[in-house]
């Protein structure tokens, strides 16, 4: 197996041309050699796509799905490939982030001198639409009991800041294409499900944007409140946590229903 990592980079229609670029050089900038680039276009994108993405070859491969299929098809049809080229060590991105230098480097160093961590995410600094630090810095448990208990009440994981081992997927599988929104929390349910060890580094190495639509599309709506509610029971009830997860569920799923304005604000003081 390959132990230099691979990193998957989604993009779809809707990401910002602007944002995808950033996030592209902060991953070329600081990719080792022997690593990859592997760019999923999740369906049809722009002509900006072909004009951003580096030819294929020196470590960057691009794949092209016919349609939209959504994240979790698109993050699956990009771990398949990097599996079937013998990759050991999986980092996620998304198209409107920025890596900061030292976060591949970190994460694998971390997964080699602990063999049975299966995933390791890092802290997070929220950055505006423009690119500007809002100085809001994000860590999680560092251990793999302290994101047990912390999965009570919020994901242990920032999402686009984690970095796998190929065992994985051996133990927990793909993520759940039905699964819209909410795939990443679905996901780490079934890690610890599944015996997966988690860890984070409490440096930061992700500039994690936070733009208008996070409140919108992403975090509101009848249907994100409903999968969100059965999604939190599933978990709640499989890995035995006590009424204050349940509370947590309902004020999560009621939080979903708020004008965008009040997420906007609650987002402030309970991330």
């Amino acid at each position: 197996m390959k132990h230099e990592p691979a990193v998957i980079l989604p993009v779809y229609a809707g990401d910002d041309p602007r944002y995808f670029a950033e996030a592209l050089e902060s991953v070329l900038c600081q990719l080792p050699s022997g690593g990859l680039l592997l760019v999923v276009a999740d369906g049809p994108v722009g002509p900006w796509f072909d004009e951003l993405v580096p030819a294929p070859g020196q470590g960057v491969e691009i794949l092209r799905l016919e349609t939209n299929q959504g994240l979790a098809v698109a993050l699956n049809t990009g771990v398949e490939r990097v599996l079937g080229l013998g990759y050991s060590f999986i980092a996620r991105m998304d198209a409107d982030d920025r890596m900061l230098p030292g976060r591949l480097k970190s994460q694998a160093e971390f997964l080699r001198e602990n063999p049975t961590a299966d995933i390791v995410g890092c802290a997070i600094v929220e950055i505006n639409a423009a690119g500007e630090s809002t100085g809001k810095v994000v860590r999680y448990p560092g251990t793999h009991e302290a994101c047990l208990r912390f999965f009570r009440f919020r994901d242990p994981l920032a999402h686009p800041a984690v970095m796998f081992r190929d065992t994985w997927f051996r133990k927990a599988g793909m993520y759940d294409p039905s699964f819209r929104k909410n795939q990443d929390t679905e996901l780490w349910y079934r890690g610890f499900l599944h015996g997966c060890r988690f860890a984070n580094l409490q440096d930061v190495f992700l500039e994690y944007r936070m733009t208008p639509g996070l409140y919108r599309s992403r975090r509101g709506g009848w249907q994100r409140a409903r999968q969100l509610l059965a999604l939190r029971g599933r978990i709640n009830r499989g890995l035995g946590y006590g009424p204050e997860a349940w509370i947590v569920a309902l004020g999560m799923a009621g939080l979903s229903l708020m004008p965008a304005f009040l997420r906007k604000l609650a987002y402030r003081f309970l991330r």
